[in-house]
């Protein structure tokens, strides 16, 4: 049965392409002959976020790169716009979306955001990044929290004057050597 489908479609394609012989040259046509396309830099930014999901001070973003590209035909000016975004994954990040969660070492995902640089940043999948924000959802758990609340400075009791006799200003050094032990 599938033979027959396919000696169909075979037929059909050959009706729809006219005879062919192994002997016939068929010339490549380029799209535009005589007017190549003009390579234009996109207007978008390479990099964009999209927030997904928050919790506890933390937020999950969903990065995207844009791919593609764009062209001017030279004589219409025609504009030709192939760009589009494409998903990279889940990051892990402020609320602001300033601080991302990175990888140590060199493993993670390096990006240009804004103008500023991001460099090793971790990438979860959607339901990884969710189940990570919920199991830090106390600021203090994780060290690394953009978060974590201000610890009190310790205070440093005071110290103790140095022992003075009659009020005159002596030290433990002049009193031994005065003979008062």
């Amino acid at each position: 049965m599938e033979f027959l489908a396919v000696g169909i479609g075979l037929y059909a394609l050959s009706r729809l392409m006219g005879d062919v012989s192994s002997g016939d040259v068929v010339e490549d046509t380029p799209v535009y002959p005589d007017n190549p396309v003009v390579p234009l830099t996109p207007t978008e930014p390479a990099y964009k976020i999209e927030e997904v999901y928050s919790n506890g001070g933390r937020t999950l973003y969903c990065l995207y790169q844009l791919e593609g590209g764009m062209y001017q035909e030279p004589d219409s000016g025609l504009v030709i716009d192939e760009t589009n975004y494409v998903k990279v994954g889940h990051i892990i990040g402020d609320p602001l979306g300033t601080n991302f969660q990175t990888e140590s070492g060199s493993r993670g995902y390096s990006f240009n955001l804004d103008g500023t640089e991001y460099t090793n940043v971790s990438i979860y999948t959607l339901e990884s990044g969710k189940a990570y924000i919920d199991s830090k959802e106390n600021p203090e758990d994780d060290p690394t929290s953009p978060q974590k609340p201000d610890e009190p400075a310790p205070s440093s009791p005071s110290k103790p004057a140095p022992p003075t006799l009659g009020g005159v200003g002596m030290n433990a050094g002049s009193m031994r050597r005065g003979g008062v032990y």
